[in-house]
């Protein structure tokens, strides 16, 4: 999202809604682009992008959850 609706006046203004609907829409885009990096990087993805890619706090996160993660922790 960029401020190119606050001046060109042949776009229309970003509201919160359309907002929240473009983030929606990359969410949903989000397991195909996870896997064509696993295509495309394979065994080759360095270990240290996916531990670090997680911004959650783990300390709060289900065993379960935990446990799904785990090959991307080490």
């Amino acid at each position: 999202m960029t401020d190119y609706d606050c001046w060109h006046a042949r776009e229309a203004h970003i509201t919160a809604d359309s907002a929240i609907a473009n983030l929606m829409r990359n969410v949903g885009q989000a397991p195909q682009l996870a896997t064509a990096a696993i295509k495309i990087f394979g065994a080759e993805m360095p270990r240290s992008i996916a531990r670090t890619a997680l911004v959650s706090n783990l300390q709060t996160m289900a065993p379960e959850v935990l446990q799904r993660l785990e090959p991307i922790r080490k």
